[in-house]
């Protein structure tokens, strides 16, 4: 039994979002009040055919004696009871064909589009004080951005940037002011909509759809998105990425309100819709979105699902991954041992997408640079072709022993798998499905391999990577000299820390890897040590590889 204000009802977005609430039930929407400084036959008819749900105030948003006289009017249509949503639309803007030097309407574009919606905030407070929800959103635009200055420049709209730009920093001073009284304070661009305002007849989206995104996002929004700015949430998004410059998705992914995993992770993840997700920051790699674009097209015949990516871009050292948003808990967040049958449903899942696979040279899908708890952080400094080529790579680390055995694997046995089944990688959708994410550590390797890495993870959470070895190792083959392999896979990491495998025949390659990372030059290098025998169990992990 929400009520709702909208200032410049009178036609374009207004107009549409009144619309849109009036065909809404009653439950959600009690009565709407539609304000402009004077009625449309457009918005006349709405408030006819409304039933008295609609309810037309005339006012001046840039006068603050009109209003004074609309918030008296609304008072009395409320019968005292108070305003919950609180929508700042009203706006001008005008194209100056004479650019900065030469615009003239800054005055008049500021104080409709900035000063305006102050009075209005100001002057409905106190209604919105005794509301329910306490949510004010102002209408803005990324023609506001600072970020996207440049790409905009081609737009001869002077005046109406700047008081988009002063609209969003007029949001964050009330988002600030009034966050101890539970208010929302939000700022959203609602795009390109077919409005004479907006993009006419070429813009991407129908008033509608604008009204609806802005709806949706008002009442969906929490005390998250407190002086937030963000963009409109139109369903089909995600068939039409192109609706966004690389430098916008960009600039949204700075926005802390749309991050929705910590700061501490150097890997961002920014929800910008209810579909699509971009994972940003340094040290994506294009192996990462090669194993995942692979696996994607057979998760679509498999019990369980992976991301589809969109689009994969570089902006400089970052790199921003967009794809499918899934929603649910990652498993990091829940004990699976209280939930049975839980990880026997997982194991099944993931055992359903990688048996399909056939087997393949090793490494990543793109024949890029391993990487992963065998290779290190810094990954395995070359590439596998082929199954020798591997098969050398793991000796050349094992350091093993005169009459000691060595690596021998055969090509049958290069299957593609995750190779970071961490919890936090698997997302348990609210269906009861999964979801794997992360796919950087991913590729063709001994199945012996993807043992060894999920009983490396036992070192964070012992229980579910126990437990998920064991019920995966029910539906793979069985392997011959399980346990001492696994014991040579950790001499091959131990060694991989404790001693450099930088290619030390190439001299050339090596001064210049030195050079590239600030690294003097040794004049003599030390001859290599003699491998002492491991120790029994696994040694201090490095950090493991965040999201």
């Amino acid at each position: 039994m929400a009520s709702y204000l909208v200032t410049g009802s009178s036609r374009g977005l207004g107009l549409a979002m009144v619309a849109h609430l009036a065909d809404s039930s009653p439950s959600d929407a009690r009565v709407i009040f539609a304000t402009a400084r004077s009625e449309t036959p457009e918005l006349n008819e709405l408030v006819e055919k409304s039933s008295g749900r609609v309810v037309y105030i005339q006012i001046d948003t840039t006068d603050q004696v009109s209003v004074d006289k609309a918030v008296k009017a609304v008072e009395i249509q409320l019968t005292y009871r108070g305003l919950d949503y609180l929508i700042n639309n009203a706006g001008v803007g005008g194209f100056s064909p004479g650019w900065t030097e030469k615009m003239t309407d800054l005055n008049e574009e500021f104080n409709v589009n900035v000063t305006g919606t102050h009075i209005v905030t100001t002057k409905f407070l106190p209604l919105l004080r005794k509301g329910q929800t306490k949510k004010i959103m102002n209408i803005g635009s990324t023609m506001g951005s600072l970020t996207l200055a440049e790409p905009f420049s081609i737009f001869p709209l002077p005046a109406y940037k700047v008081s988009k730009a002063a609209l969003n920093a007029l949001t964050i001073q009330w988002a600030q002011a009034l966050s101890g009284e539970g208010f929302v304070v939000t700022s959203i661009n609602p795009g390109s909509v077919k409005t004479a305002m907006g993009g006419g007849d070429g813009a991407d989206l129908t008033l509608e759809q604008g009204a609806r995104g802005i709806l949706e996002a008002i009442v969906k929004s929490g005390s998250e998105k407190n002086g937030a700015f963000f963009m409109i949430e139109v369903a089909g998004w995600e068939n039409a990425t192109d609706a966004l410059s690389n430098d916008e998705i960009a600039a949204l992914c700075e926005n802390p309100g749309v991050r929705i995993n910590g700061a501490e992770f150097t890997r961002g993840i920014a929800k910008l819709s209810d579909d699509i997700a971009v994972k940003y920051g340094e040290g994506i790699t294009d192996e990462e979105v090669a194993n995942q674009n692979f696996a994607y097209e057979y998760s679509l015949t498999s019990d369980i699902k992976v991301p589809k990516i969109h689009r994969f871009f570089r902006i400089g050292y970052e790199a921003y991954i967009v794809m499918d948003f899934v929603d649910g808990v990652t498993l990091d967040e829940i004990n699976c041992r209280e939930h049975p049958g839980l990880i026997d449903r997982l194991a099944l899942a993931i055992h359903s997408l990688f048996s399909q696979i056939p087997c393949g040279p090793p490494g990543p899908k793109n024949g890029g640079i391993p990487r992963g708890y065998l290779f290190s952080e810094d990954g395995a400094l070359t590439t596998f072709n082929t199954i020798p080529k591997l098969n050398q790579w793991m000796n050349k680390r094992l350091r093993a022993k005169e009459g000691e055995p060595g690596f021998d694997f055969t090509a049958s046995e290069c299957v593609f798998y995750h190779q970071d089944l961490a919890p936090r990688n698997i997302i348990m959708r609210p269906d009861g499905s999964f979801c794997l994410i992360d796919w950087e550590h991913a590729g063709f390797y001994p199945r012996i391999c993807a043992a060894y890495c999920i009983q490396f993870l036992r070192l964070f959470d012992g229980e579910f990577s126990h437990d998920l070895l064991e019920a995966l190792e029910k539906l793979w083959p069985k392997t011959e000299n399980r346990d001492e392999l696994l014991g040579m896979l950790n001499r091959v990491y131990q060694n991989n820390l404790r001693y450099s495998y930088f290619p030390q025949d190439h001299p050339a390659i090596f001064e210049n890897f030195c050079k590239n990372n600030g690294i003097a030059i040794p004049s003599t290098r030390n001859s290599p040590e003699t491998y002492p025998f491991p120790p029994p169990d696994f040694p201090s992990p490095p950090a493991s590889p965040s999201i």
